[in-house]
């Protein structure tokens, strides 16, 4: 499986989203009436027109699975008016550049509770609000899922009222991008890449999913949003590891810049890697500007410096680095367990097994650093499940301080 989100920019993605509208609300939720959409397609006049506006729109494997669209303020106002008064938004928000509008949010049923993808999702869409200096949003949403968006950092701005034409309850609610964007925690795009945000994609790899095979044809660069990715070298029939690449890491773009077929196969490393992918054509426009060229030139040196700087660590070095890495992804887990709890079906495992598949480690590795944590009662199992000590483990994250043998 791979996921893969984006800005719907040709017809046949627009299409796809429109289509995908009427597929979630009208045939799968019941809502709306079947007969205002006679061609099985959703859309309306801020669609058509809007000084920014962009749907997000996301595949597994191309098949359609989850929409959304934001767009900014402008003299058509925004599509949340048609429904709320927001003068007193306008009155009192803090910000200078203009409001945003969100909406539009459609998931299948087989993807709406896989807390990964939605807060992908999310996290993409924060990103790109940031990237045009949007500071803060409305959003009409489902009131059955008030209580999350809640939790995500959104407020209500008004009551919740019934709508003949979608046929539900909706809630009204605002937020801004320094609240909702703590939550995920997401990085604001690298200035070097800010160029061409509005092309950028993302996907979403499994563990040991493919990325690229060395010696094909390069026609993408990637940049890892999250998790981690192993870069192999092959000799014949077998592979060799030189290196695991985290967040923040470009990768893929040499192949992009000399012309040359890859070098090096990429394959994800943890469950859930989630890459920024750069076209050829936005990667080489790109390379036109000094700038923009000399910081992409910084990525890659230093990428090359982590890379270096990993086959120097020492052991004492690596044992850190995976107690930070364990520690930082149990509290993650919890974090998002708490914003998520009630609302998703497949919540974030928590267990040994789930913590070495995240990191990308073999559960053996990662187990005597599991058990340290056991011992110390920073982690609980009781009934079934793993509790953590969330404040405690928190502190002990800056400490990384553990008693472990050489051996480990």
């Amino acid at each position: 499986m791979t996921i893969s989100m984006q800005v719907a920019q040709t017809p046949e993605e627009l299409d796809d989203v429109f289509r995908l509208r009427y597929l979630v609300y009208v045939v799968e939720d019941n809502k709306f009436h079947v007969k205002d959409f006679p061609d099985e397609r959703i859309y309306d006049r801020f669609d058509a027109y809007s000084p920014y506006n962009a749907n997000l729109i996301a595949y597994d494997d191309g098949l359609p699975i989850g929409t959304i669209r934001f767009g900014e303020d402008s003299d058509l106002g925004l599509p949340q008016e048609e429904v709320i008064d927001l003068s007193e938004i306008r009155k009192t928000r803090k910000y200078r550049g203009k409001l945003f509008g969100i909406g539009m949010l459609a998931i299948r049923e087989t993807h709406r509770r896989k807390m990964g993808f939605f807060t992908s999702l999310l996290k993409y869409l924060i990103a790109l609000i940031r990237s045009h200096n949007g500071e803060d949003a409305v959003i009409t949403i489902n009131h059955t899922i008030e209580k999350m968006m809640t939790r995500l950092g959104f407020t209500r701005i008004g009551d919740k009222f019934y709508s003949e034409k979608i046929v539900n309850y909706i809630v009204p609610m605002y937020g801004t991008v320094e609240s909702v964007g703590a939550q995920f925690r997401e990085e604001l795009l690298p200035q070097e890449l800010s160029r061409f945000q509005d092309t950028l994609r993302r996907k979403i790899y499994n563990r040991g999913d493919l990325i690229c095979r060395q010696g094909d044809r390069g026609d993408e660069a990637y940049i890892v949003i999250r998790g981690s990715v192993n870069v192999l070298l092959e000799r014949g029939k077998d592979s060799y590891k030189v290196a695991i690449l985290g967040s923040g890491e470009l990768l893929g773009e040499i192949s992009l810049i000399d012309d040359q077929p890859r070098s090096a196969t990429l394959k994800a490393n943890a469950r859930e890697t989630e890459l920024m992918v750069l076209s050829r054509s936005d990667f080489e426009k790109a390379l036109i500007d000094r700038e923009a060229f000399a910081g992409i030139l910084k990525m890659e040196t230093e990428r090359l410096r982590r890379t270096t700087m990993l086959a120097l660590q020492s052991a004492e070095d690596r044992k850190k680095k995976i107690v930070s890495d364990l520690v930082a992804q149990l509290l993650e887990t919890t974090r998002i367990n708490n914003i998520f709890r009630g609302e998703m079906s497949q919540p974030p495992r928590l267990s040994l097994e789930s913590a070495a598949e995240e990191i990308g480690l073999e559960t053996e590795e990662l187990r005597p650093y599991w058990d340290q944590l056991a011992k110390m009662n920073l982690i609980e199992e009781k009934d079934g499940r793993f509790l953590v000590d969330e404040a405690r483990l928190r502190d002990f994250s800056f400490e990384i301080d553990m008693d472990l043998s050489d051996k480990h």
